[in-house]
């Protein structure tokens, strides 16, 4: 569980754990709480709780967020059109 600050306010989001090559990293899954705060722009920042008892706090700035989002989802395996293979360098 992380709390999230936003415009509007605070927000509590499950972290799930996720493997990326080697190294585990706590992830969002997107919910109606956190795409609002992509469409409502600014900055949105978590307190991540650590095993030690103390939290990590990061900030992000949500500018052009939804619409890079909506590439990503473009981009991804779900979106794309080919066959998956190959090298591509995308922008966002």
């Amino acid at each position: 569980m992380a709390t999230a600050e936003q415009p509007r306010g605070r927000l509590c989001a499950n972290l799930r754990c996720v493997k990326v090559s080697e190294r585990k990293l706590p992830s969002i899954p997107p919910s109606d709480s956190i795409i609002s705060s992509l469409e409502i722009g600014g900055v949105l920042g978590f307190a991540i709780p650590l095993e030690s008892g103390q939290f990590k706090v990061v900030m992000f700035s949500l500018t052009g967020g939804l619409k890079a989002t909506g590439r990503a989802l473009e981009l991804s395996p779900a979106g794309r059109k080919d066959d998956g293979k190959g090298l591509r360098a995308y922008t966002l």
